[in-house]
């Protein structure tokens, strides 16, 4: 089943469209609007599952760039180019963005009836990234061996945090 919270956001989001006048420039994820000549919403809009599907595809289809990892797994910020967006996609927070991407994975195998094995790969593929390159390592630490909660995604392995975590040390986790 698609989790909950997935199916209350594509109910918000159509709902909100819904609300307001038909514009066909108006982006929305993968898919483009079409309207009738009064300016309603043509529908029907995707099943939900074509909807899910067609975002995995997106991220599958992502060529490895950086020591075989795709860009969305060392950097938060990428365009729907999946190519990074300066300065901020310097910027990594792997041990959320990480841990979520790697159950959504396996819940969309879970969802396909267990017969798409690409997600079990890029499961593993993130789970190695955050193994060897993401963990906090060194002597006297509060939580040796946890995920950092922020990074500059180019270093391989990172070795200090980013964004505001970096205000209280290079190996802290979020304060």
């Amino acid at each position: 089943a698609i989790p909950a919270v997935i199916i209350a956001c594509l109910l918000l989001v159509s709902t909100l469209v819904s609300a307001q006048p038909c514009n066909t420039s108006l982006p929305l994820g993968f898919y483009t609007l079409k309207c009738d000549p009064q300016g309603n919403i043509v529908t029907p809009w995707p099943s939900i599952a074509a909807a899910v599907a067609r975002n995995v595809d997106w991220y599958m289809a992502a060529p490895p760039v950086a020591h075989g990892y795709p860009t969305y797994v060392y950097s938060t910020f990428v365009d729907g180019n999946r190519s990074l967006i300066w300065p901020n996609g310097l910027q990594l927070i792997p041990a959320m963005q990480h841990g979520t991407a790697i159950i959504s994975y396996v819940k969309y195998w879970q969802f396909t009836g267990k017969n798409d094995s690409r997600v079990l790969d890029r499961a593993a593929l993130i789970a190695d990234y955050l193994i060897e390159n993401a963990l906090i390592t060194g002597e006297n630490l509060t939580y040796p061996n946890f995920p950092r909660s922020s990074g500059i995604g180019i270093d391989f392995p990172i070795v200090t945090a980013a964004q505001r975590d970096v205000d209280y040390g290079m190996n802290t986790i979020e304060p």
